[in-house]
């Protein structure tokens, strides 16, 4: 958000998840104007471009919220030491697997478990692999 790009890669995501943040109104209008205009005729239409634009402001009043919350927890686990467990980190979808809790959704690899072997101690190695 910062950088100012933020826009740009929440409209993306605003087109994709298109039925969470956009009307049901909105999504018919920007639908008729797909099929019934090409680019080119889109561009020369003032009254279709002003539409757009407030069903994406419409949009990003919805969304901004959840982008901003999103953008500052990013922020603060990456500022170092945190209050976020590996648990609660695996639970809110922030990672995909903790070594040693039994939360894995796929089978580790041979060569994950030699690397785990070699780093660990003997006495830890039956708890971790």
């Amino acid at each position: 958000m910062a950088e100012d790009h933020f826009e740009d890669e929440l409209l993306d995501l605003l087109i994709e998840y298109a039925s969470m943040f956009f009307s049901t109104k909105d999504q018919v209008k920007i639908n008729a104007m797909r099929e019934r205009m090409s680019v080119k005729e889109f561009a020369g239409n003032k009254t279709a471009i002003t539409q757009l634009g407030a069903a994406v402001e419409r949009a990003y009043r919805k969304a901004e919220p959840l982008w901003q919350y999103v953008s500052t927890l990013c922020r603060l686990l990456n500022e170092g030491e945190n209050e976020v467990g590996p648990e609660d980190a695996w639970h809110m979808g922030l990672i995909d697997e903790v070594v040693g809790y039994p939360l894995a959704h796929r089978a580790r690899e041979c060569r994950e478990a030699a690397a785990i072997s070699r780093s660990i101690g003997v006495a830890d190695l039956q708890k971790f692999v």
